[in-house]
């Protein structure tokens, strides 16, 4: 059963969302419209607010106060953390992170509960900017990671490369493995899924397998070893699971992981056995170099593997 209350912890804002349709109930302007709605946040702070990034009209993000022209829709992701120490509050970035560099890809490690790319709620602290940081130079991302999720990410250096690494995702020439654990254990070594994933009316963020609507998502679950661990004093048997996905739906392995009746520990989203992070990991990318037309098969290293992996029982060939 989906826990509303779980999702909304989750969740780094507070979604704040409302229209004018008549000119004569419409402000003049965005920062009185927000002044009216949003009387609990000080007035004074908006300016700052609006550079933090999660203010839109229609859709679109808005880093200053804007005349409005009815009809408009107002956004507003309100943090829930300090906004004025937003840097304290998600991972920051470390050089050990940078697994695999070259002069045009890099494999890097993103932590849990960094995001990927900016926001809805913030453009200024997540992976890609903190790589172009370091890297004094833009990046490109064929794919990203959730925020709760943990592991390698692959991005280009320059746009042409982003377009040749791009072809290399949509084209399906790249393998790409996580490692999971589900708090059950299974007598099968290896499950193929198969459904099609769409959008779940429950909640904004979630989707769902359906027969009907969606895109096709494709799972390959293959049994890595079992363990056990302490869950509300009780002793719970545990299956730690590689996954090969052969598609990139939104939530796939998450949503796939519930189809088979066993959400992935500490998903919150999908009501998975509470923890106090999601028990998921993309591990490995095997694939062939955009320009040097070599075999590529990066991995994490076992020095950020996370705790819930034990390092002596884990193997992969």
């Amino acid at each position: 059963m989906i826990d509303p209350k779980r999702i909304e912890k989750e969740l780094n804002s507070i979604r704040h969302c409302w229209s004018y349709e008549d000119k004569d109930q419409c402000p003049p302007s965005l920062q009185e419209a927000l002044n009216k709605k949003l009387s609990h946040i000080e007035p004074s702070s908006w300016e700052d607010r609006f550079l933090l990034g999660g203010v839109y009209i229609n859709g679109v993000r808005i880093l200053q106060n804007t005349p409005l022209l009815p009809p408009v829709r107002i956004e507003y992701f309100e943090p829930k953390y300090n906004y004025q120490s937003i840097e304290s509050h998600f991972p920051s970035f470390k050089q050990n992170y940078i697994i695999y560099e070259d002069q045009y890809i890099v494999a890097v490690f993103k932590p849990a509960k960094l995001p990927s790319t900016p926001s809805r709620e913030q453009a200024t602290v997540n992976l890609k900017s903190f790589l172009e940081k370091h890297l004094k130079t833009k990046i490109h991302m064929p794919s990203r990671l959730d925020n709760a999720s943990q592991g390698l990410i692959l991005v280009s250096k320059s746009p042409q490369t982003h377009a040749l690494l791009q072809k290399i995702f949509e084209k399906r020439k790249l393998e790409k493995y996580y490692i999971l654990e589900i708090p059950t254990s299974i007598s099968w070594e290896h499950l193929s899924v198969k459904t099609k994933i769409t959008y779940d009316p429950r909640h904004p963020v979630l989707r769902k397998t359906s027969q009907e609507i969606g895109k096709t998502a494709i799972t390959q679950f293959s049994l890595l070893f079992q363990q056990s661990l302490i869950s509300e004093r009780k002793e719970v048997s545990t299956s730690v699971l590689q996954a090969q996905i052969f598609t990139g739906r939104t939530h796939q392995l998450r949503v796939h992981a519930q189809h088979i009746g066993a959400s992935i520990i500490g998903d919150n989203f999908y009501d998975g056995l509470p923890s106090e992070e999601l028990r998921l990991l993309s591990y490995r990318a095997k694939f062939i170099h955009p320009i040097f037309e070599t075999q590529m098969d990066i991995r994490v290293p076992f020095s950020l593997l996370p705790p819930w992996i034990h390092q002596g029982n884990f193997f992969i060939s």
